[in-house]
C-alpha cells in the first residue's frame, strides 16, 4: 500500500482541481499595461491602462458605458482598499454588459482627475458576472453582491 499512496494523493489533488469551479472574479484577468499619478492641484489624475482576459471556460460579462469597459479606482488606506474613483457612466452613455468569450482578451481604461491624489498603493477593480443582467439590473447596476463579482488588477505603487 506504501507504494500507492503518493499516486493515490496525487490523483485526488487532481481530481479535486478539475472539480473546482472558478468564480467569476478569478477567471478574468486583469493586466496593468500602465498607471500613472500626477498631483498638480485640480487637475491632479490618477490614470490606468488595463487588458482583461477571460481566462475561464465560459463567457463572462463586465459592466461598459458606450463601448468601453467601466473599471474604478481603489486606494489603500491603512490595511483596507476605498474608493477613490470612476465606475460611472457620462450623462449620456448607458451602462451596459460586454461579455469576453473564453480565451479572449479586452483593453480597459480609467482615468480620475480633479480628486487630488497622493502617493501611495492603487488598483484598478470592475465588476463581472457570468449573467449580463446581473449588471445592468436597475436594482443592482454597479454594485457587487458578493467579493465573487469583483475582479481587481495587482496594486500598483504610484510615487
Amino acid at each position: 500500500m506504501k507504494h500507492w499512496r503518493p499516486f493515490l494523493i496525487v490523483l485526488m489533488s487532481l481530481a479535486v482541481v478539475h472539480c473546482s469551479s472558478d468564480t467569476p472574479a478569478d477567471a478574468l484577468h486583469m493586466t496593468v499595461i500602465s498607471a500613472s499619478r500626477s498631483d498638480t492641484g485640480l487637475d491632479a489624475a490618477v490614470s490606468f491602462s488595463l487588458n482583461l482576459r477571460n481566462q475561464g471556460d465560459a463567457i463572462l460579462y463586465v459592466a461598459e458605458c458606450g463601448a468601453l469597459p467601466t473599471p474604478w479606482i481603489q486606494v489603500r488606506s491603512g490595511t483596507e482598499w476605498t474608493l477613490y474613483g470612476g465606475g460611472i457612466c457620462e450623462f449620456d452613455e448607458i451602462l451596459t454588459a460586454n461579455a469576453i468569450g473564453p480565451g479572449q482578451s479586452i483593453p480597459a481604461s480609467v482615468a480620475i482627475s480633479g480628486l487630488g491624489s497622493h502617493p501611495g498603493y492603487y488598483r484598478a477593480v470592475i465588476l463581472v458576472s457570468d449573467d449580463p443582467k446581473r449588471l445592468v439590473d436597475d436594482e443592482a447596476a454597479g454594485r457587487p453582491q458578493s467579493a465573487d463579482e469583483l475582479a481587481s488588477s495587482a496594486s500598483v505603487y504610484l510615487p
